[in-house]
């Protein structure tokens, strides 16, 4: 499900309209802000709802302040002006779908995500919405609001809302004139603005295969750099003995940054074209203007055909893109700094860390299997937090998959001598001599192809150096795994 950028930039606008501060919306989501600030582009449903969690984070609960707020804002683009022509008020509700359809995508009239349970009266209207409001909480909460604020484009005061679950109910209130009156009338679509569409959908069209074969030619390219990369990389490991891993794994991680970030912006804006495409046609199909122009240029652009193989295209192209980006992140710690300054440190409690990590691995724990937990350390160590919960992570991971279904992994802390114990044992598969002689080595792996960067333990162990640590590992085929980090308590 996607959700359209009207929603988004409504917030831009009210930062815009309040003279509020805006760097801190520079890190909320990996989304360009030109998508962001786009009324007419989409975004899949998780962005824009983890883009409001963080907005509300960093300026306050203002999402249905927000909300009501849009006709003020004139945030919607197009819509706005679409809004403000109505020719009667019950023509903003008495068709749900026709509202909704301008901010999800697939449109609610279509597939299996049509309006129903529809009731109206002289007071009130109730449907039932496309999604439930647990599953996007913050999408469903602007969306009431925006509901809410309809009648103010008429002049009219704002209705009374609520959304439980899938079911949307909006009261009028009690001065605000009948909105289901015999007057009401239905809208007619003027020609120019049909014939607009069709040369809308066609342009869409032109675009989608223009950015797909740059999308080609990009992917192509970043393909042929990640196997230079892993080419490389291994012959520097082999042959320099990991002295000049951190300057290497640095270059490499910016040239494979440009391409990636290049083909991400333009896997977005594919997404978004076919998106805008789909409520073309929705629009049509909505209004029963299917003319013969319209068919004519769907069957011209094989419309079906694209619609069908276009999400299986854009899942494959984002996994593989995923992937690369998986492993520019893990070489680019490789290549962070080997010793770390005194002021990055904090007192820290590793228990606390621990179950942190543990809560992360959990969801991807296997159903049988479990995690038993023995945290015995009583004293704080001075570490970095993030990254000694990345490298516990890390080996948590690993240690999840060797046990398989039905396996058991614990977790353990305590004090030895002047150090800070942390060990991590599973009864999984265990390694042999030979395995275990590489296991810290960079891109060394026995998993399958596509199944693990082999970058997970080199990590977990510049991490262990950078505190003035060890880490040690004892294994044997068939009987499991134990890794065992030492920290001092006083560095």
């Amino acid at each position: 499900m996607l959700f359209s950028s009207k929603i988004s930039n409504s917030f831009f606008t009210f930062i815009d309209r309040n003279q509020l501060n805006e760097e801190p919306l520079d890190s909320l989501i990996d989304v360009p802000e030109e998508f962001l600030r786009n009324p007419s582009s989409w975004l899949d449903a998780g962005r824009m709802e983890s883009f409001l969690y963080q907005f509300s984070k960093h300026y306050g609960d203002v999402i249905e302040t927000v909300g009501l707020a849009s006709p003020d804002l004139r945030a919607w683009g197009v819509l706005d002006g679409v809004l403000r022509m109505m020719s009667s008020p019950q023509d903003l509700f008495m068709q749900p779908d026709r509202i909704l359809s301008y901010f999800i995508s697939p449109a609610p009239i279509v597939r299996n995500a049509q309006i129903r349970n529809a009731k109206s009266d002289q007071d009130s209207i109730s449907f039932e919405a496309p999604f439930s409001r647990n599953e996007y909480p913050l999408c469903a909460a602007y969306l009431l609001a925006a509901l809410e604020s309809l009648p103010a484009y008429m002049g009219r005061p704002a209705a009374n809302g609520k959304w439980d679950d899938k079911i949307v109910e909006l009261r009028f209130a009690e001065n605000q004139p009948n909105l289901f009156g015999e007057d009401g009338g239905g809208q007619q679509i003027n020609p120019q603005f049909l014939q607009s569409l069709v040369q809308s959908l066609e342009t869409s069209q032109k675009d989608l295969e223009e950015k797909n074969r740059e999308l080609v030619e990009k992917n192509n390219e970043l393909n042929l750099a990640q196997k230079e990369l892993r080419s490389k990389f291994k012959y520097t490991v082999q042959n320099e003995k990991l002295s000049n891993l951190s300057e290497i794994a640095a270059g490499l991680a910016h040239e494979v940054n440009n391409p990636l970030a290049y083909v991400m912006s333009n896997l977005l804006r594919l997404n978004d074209y076919l998106a805008r495409g789909q409520q073309l046609i929705t629009i049509l199909v909505g209004q029963d203007r299917m003319t013969p122009q319209v068919r004519e240029a769907m069957r011209r652009m094989d419309w079906e055909f694209i619609t069908n193989e276009y999400p299986s295209v854009v899942r494959e192209a984002s996994d593989g893109l995923q992937r690369v980006r998986d492993i520019v992140k893990d070489l680019s710690y490789l290549a962070g700094p080997k010793f770390a300054q005194a002021s990055e440190k904090v007192q820290s409690d590793l228990n606390q860390i621990a179950e942190n990590a543990i809560k992360m691995v959990n969801a991807n724990l296997p159903t049988h299997a479990s995690i038993k937990k023995n945290l015995k350390l009583e004293r704080t160590v001075t570490v970095i937090p993030g990254r000694i919960e990345q490298a516990l992570v890390n080996l948590l991971n690993n240690a999840a998959q060797a046990v398989g279904e039905s396996g058991t992994v614990k977790v353990s802390t305590y004090i030895k001598g002047e150090l800070a114990s942390i060990e991590i044992e599973d009864d999984g598969t265990g390694m042999d001599p030979e395995t275990l002689s590489h296991i810290f080595t960079p891109y060394f792996t026995t998993k399958q192809p596509g199944r693990g960067t082999g970058l997970g333990l080199s990590i977990v162990h510049s991490i262990v150096e950078m505190h003035d640590g060890h880490i040690d590992v004892k294994s044997e085929k068939g009987k499991g795994s134990k890794f065992t980090i030492d920290l001092p308590l006083n560095p």
